[in-house]
C-alpha cells in the first residue's frame, strides 16, 4: 500500500512540476509581442488559463496587482510549492 501512495505522490508531483513550468513558459512567451501567433502559446493558454483566471479574478477583487502587473503566476507558484512539499514520499 505504501508503494502505491508513493507512486501516486510522485505522479502528482511530476504533473504539478510540468504545470508550473507551463505557467512560467507562458509568462516568458507572453513578454514577446509575436507570442499570440504561436501554437505553443495558444496551447499553454488553453492549459493554464482555467487555473490562472480564478486567481486573477481574486486578485482584482482584492485590488492587488491590478493594471500593469499580472501576479497570478506568482500566486499560483506560491500555492503549488507547499502542496508539492507535503506530498507523502516526495523529497523536494
Amino acid at each position: 500500500m505504501e508503494i502505491i501512495i508513493t507512486l501516486l505522490s510522485n505522479i502528482i508531483f511530476l504533473l504539478l512540476c510540468v504545470f508550473e513550468s507551463a505557467v512560467w513558459v507562458r509568462v516568458i512567451l507572453g513578454c514577446f509581442f509575436a507570442a499570440d501567433d504561436s501554437a505553443l502559446y495558444r496551447v499553454l493558454i488553453f492549459l493554464t488559463e482555467p487555473f490562472l483566471l480564478p486567481i486573477r479574478a481574486l486578485l482584482d477583487k482584492m485590488r492587488i496587482g491590478g493594471g500593469l502587473f499580472d501576479l497570478s503566476a506568482i500566486v499560483c507558484s506560491a500555492v503549488m510549492i507547499p502542496v508539492m512539499a507535503i506530498l507523502p514520499g516526495v523529497t523536494v
